[in-house]
């Protein structure tokens, strides 16, 4: 599934879910096959993992998310696809990108990952 996801094969990502293949199948430093799709800038198979019931907000064993890891490869599409599927709020300042989730803001304040 992480090379399918990797490489942006979509119809393969389909295949082996409808086998019984993990879309939030784990390897040793965390990842999962949405990281991999992420990493490699490719949407469609965010889509397709998102819709077969991947987890867009995963955690790599770091602590990277998909999102984190779009934003540090640049790729500003897979950064937009990624938001909307996540519905975390993204703020952009001179040094730093903030991570807003909104179901952790609370009178006014927002924990900040």
């Amino acid at each position: 599934m992480h090379s399918a996801a990797g490489y942006g094969h979509v119809a393969a990502i389909r295949t082996l879910a409808e086998l019984g293949g993990d879309v939030n199948g784990r390897h040793n430093e965390g990842f999962i096959p949405m990281h991999s799709a992420a990493e490699e800038g490719h949407v469609e198979a965010i889509r397709t993992l998102a819709e077969l019931g991947g987890d867009v907000n995963g955690m790599t064993n770091v602590g990277d998310s998909p999102l984190k890891i779009a934003l540090r490869r640049g790729n500003a599409n897979v950064v937009r696809v990624l938001k909307a599927l996540s519905g975390l709020g993204l703020f952009c300042t001179k040094f730093h990108y903030l991570i807003i989730h909104p179901n952790h803001c609370v009178r006014g304040r927002c924990h900040v990952f």
